[in-house]
């Protein structure tokens, strides 16, 4: 019987301490297809050590399988027992392991449609699957690349359900994902390919363009945090390079830095700071595993070694591959929730004065002087703000530069990267000396504001973690600037100002 220490739980959740720090590499080939599960310490350097247990026997990884899962259960996917399979050889199994407890794998359900190199993604809800290959026959050269998308909630064991279709049918692309987003990138179509999807995955759909890689790839492996997606290796060459994509935002990858070791058909698996890859094919089987830091742009460094080399595993984490679990935090006088970085944007130096462009930071939990963060796009003042966890934005304002006028203009930053605003999209009106500082993690609101030669009582909400124009959400009482407002995650008050 386990017997918890009441304070010291509490301790470590204050400290934001809870999130385990195992990783899991699965399945592969050394060079025979194997079902073992092995795992390491994301946080410290070392080899890999043997889980104790094994995925079930039909999902020996020769063809590649697929990793998911939450904080308490680790999910496989698809795969085959040998490269070059009958029909018979691409699983529709999907499998689920407790990372808490060694021990074998279990049947959780079915796959809609037999598969292998497929890849998953999950948040802590549900698991999404995307892609593959299904043979149709010996040899595996007579298969046919697919572009379902099926779906699985993580915490009740059953069959995959239908959540719709990536853009094309492809096979061995990578997969990164926030809590709220999945993105899949690369591929094989019968070419090698760079294209990026990209899905909401609380709401099932066909998935959408995000933009592309910064060079065609396949047979590589993602990972990341909540705000930014890694993906690394590949079969061009093979391939050293690693892409970084911000997933709330649209848009192409770019370059993040070199693995140590060039290869393909690798894994990989994170927590919130740390990602690490594993295996792969350089061309002969490598047992590298690789580690860098999320936030640092830069060369991978060498971690240690697998058991023994492989190709075409998975890999998985208990820290949910680097996403928030949504525990609750207690209050604490040594954590702040998100970055605890305050930011004030634009201004005017006095009222005859030139306005500013400069986004300046505070840390909130520590005394001090503002630093630099980076600069908006226009130099204005009379902006509001609204901000979730990990993006920032500014809305409104007026600029004097000719033409001197209201801006419609919404911009935004990323909490943890210092730099300059990005465009955001537009607000529906014009206007200056808005109420904002109201909104909840997921959704701003911008209220009224001088709209010349009079006021505005229009409102209008934005997505804070899609970028896009913003939509009228309804009016105000009456119209007004120069007043403010503050929320609840439920509601949204806006007191005083100019009529």
């Amino acid at each position: 019987m386990a017997i918890w220490k009441i304070k010291e739980r509490n301790d470590l959740v204050r400290a934001n301490e809870v999130r385990g720090s195992r990783g899991f590499f699965m399945g592969g080939t050394t060079p025979s297809a194997v079902s073992d599960i092995y795992q390491l310490d994301i946080t410290s350097t070392g080899n890999a050590v043997d889980f104790g247990g094994n995925l079930q026997g039909e999902q020996k990884g020769a063809g590649k399988g697929c990793n998911a899962g939450s904080a308490i259960r680790i999910i496989y996917g698809g795969g085959s027992t040998a490269p070059a399979a009958p029909a018979n050889g691409a699983s529709t199994q999907i499998s689920y392991f407790t990372p808490i407890h060694s021990g074998n794998a279990s049947d959780f359900g079915d796959l809609t449609l037999r598969r292998t190199s497929l890849v998953s993604l999950s948040n802590n809800t549900r698991a999404l699957f995307g892609g593959g290959y299904d043979y149709a026959g010996a040899p595996a050269s007579s298969g046919t690349n697919k572009n379902i998308i099926d779906f699985i909630t993580i915490q009740s064991l059953g069959n995959a359900v239908d959540f719709g279709d990536l853009q094309q049918a492809k096979q061995n692309n990578a997969s990164v994902a926030s809590t709220t987003r999945g993105v899949w990138a690369g591929g094989h179509i019968g070419s090698t390919i760079n294209q990026i999807d990209f899905v909401t995955i609380a709401s099932a759909g066909n998935a959408a363009d995000f933009g592309d890689l910064s060079a065609v790839s396949e047979s590589f492996a993602g990972s990341g945090s909540n705000i930014k997606g890694i993906v690394g290796g590949g079969n061009q060459g093979p391939y050293a390079g690693m892409d970084v994509i911000t997933i709330a935002s649209t848009g192409g990858g770019t370059d993040f830095g070199d693995l140590t070791q060039a290869r393909r058909d690798l894994g990989s698996t994170s927590n919130q700071i740390r990602q690490v890859f594993g295996g792969g094919a350089a061309p002969g089987l490598s047992n590298v595993i690789d580690f860098l830091q999320i936030a640092s742009l830069g060369n991978a460094s060498d971690f240690g070694d697998l058991a023994a080399a492989n190709r075409g595993n998975a890999g998985s984490s208990v820290s949910h591959n680097g996403l928030e679990l949504g525990l609750p935090q207690r209050p604490s006088v040594t954590y702040m929730p998100g970055s605890g970085r305050g930011l004030l944007g634009g201004g005017k130096t006095n009222p005859a004065g030139t306005n500013q462009n400069a986004v300046q930071m505070i840390h909130i939990q520590t005394l001090g002087n503002t630093s630099d963060f980076g600069d908006l796009t226009i130099a204005s003042y009379g902006r509001s703000g609204c901000a979730s966890r990990t993006r920032g934005v500014f809305g409104g304002g007026y600029k004097d530069a000719s033409p001197a006028d209201e801006i419609n203009v919404i911009e935004s930053i990323e909490f943890a990267s210092q730099g300059n605003a990005a465009d955001f999209g537009d607000s529906t009106v014009a206007r200056a000396f808005s109420g904002g500082n109201a909104g909840s993690q997921t959704r701003g609101i911008i209220g009224a504001g001088g709209n010349a030669p009079g006021l505005s009582n229009v409102i209008d909400y934005i997505t804070i973690a899609s970028a896009g124009n913003a939509t009228d959400f309804g009016n105000l009482g009456a119209a007004r600037s120069q007043f403010s407002g503050s929320g609840s995650p439920t509601r949204a008050v806006f007191f005083g100002g100019l009529e």
